[in-house]
């Protein structure tokens, strides 16, 4: 072999160490040390089910992120599920396999502990038993939901006293999508829960739905008929029209808006 051949291949060597030495410090490196991708990085690397440091629009970008909710799409709520199931590890602290693992973030009711039927907890990964748990995230303090605390009970209120204590509440009101819908699902997509559901006017209309359309307003207590967060209900236009507020919602038979909190 020529002098110049071996020297040819020694840079080669060479070449090709040094490539494998800036891949590995890069990335390669989060395949032999999977716990130090949790440090930081604010990116969902391949081979990571999770990482609590990567934005919402990054995750929802990402080739490596999951259908974590089964809706077909990925989109906020299977980021959040994603950030409160995250281990130190980048990996689940409860597995997908689990029956309520799509249900995460999403309301539920009588937590662990509870012996009143319309208190209200949180769909939650318990990281201490690796089982996804209906937990009171609002009295007690839970590992992951921390900033759910608020040391006291949250409930369906039209579930537990008829809705009286929602008029003196504050919640935001929000429509459902059209076609059939629960309302722990639509306040799930904003971090929130059910306590209750009714149209705009709470004083008059809390815990309904509408189910006739006499007069075309949709607020009138004749058109309603009572409900809770329980309930499935059916959004849509044109039935009613509803007129507490502005804009006028135009609404469909069978629908409501959800308290969520």
């Amino acid at each position: 072999m020529s002098k110049k051949v071996i020297i040819f291949s020694i840079g080669i060597l060479i070449l090709g160490v040094f490539i494998f030495l800036v891949a590995y410090f890069l990335n390669f490196k989060y395949l032999f040390a999977g716990i130090n991708r949790c440090g930081g990085n604010g990116r969902l690397d391949w081979g990571e089910d999770c990482d609590t440091t990567v934005s919402e629009a990054d995750y929802i970008n990402s080739p490596y992120a999951k259908d974590l909710d089964g809706d077909g799409d990925v989109d906020s709520v299977d980021y959040n599920i994603m950030k409160r199931a995250c281990s130190d590890e980048c990996k689940f602290a409860c597995p997908p396999s689990d029956p309520h693992f799509a249900d995460i973030n999403k309301g539920c009711y009588q937590p662990e502990g509870s012996s009143d039927p319309c208190q209200k907890g949180v769909w939650a990964c318990d990281y201490h038993t690796g089982k996804v748990k209906c937990l009171d995230v609002y009295s007690q303090e839970t590992e992951g939901y921390e900033d759910y605390h608020i040391g006291g009970q949250i409930y369906d209120y039209c579930c537990k006293d008829g809705g009286s204590a929602l008029p003196g509440m504050t919640f935001e009101i929000v429509r459902g999508p059209s076609g059939n819908f629960k309302c722990d699902e639509v306040c799930r997509k904003i971090g929130k829960i059910c306590i209750g559901v009714g149209l705009r006017d709470v004083d008059n209309t809390h815990c309904t739905y509408i189910t006739h359309n006499i007069g075309n307003t949709c607020q009138l207590t004749v058109n309603l008929t009572s409900a809770n967060c329980t309930y499935t209900f059916t959004g849509g236009t044109g039935f009613c029209d509803e007129t507490t507020d502005t804009p006028t919602w135009s609404m469909g038979s069978n629908e409501t808006a959800c308290y969520c909190k």
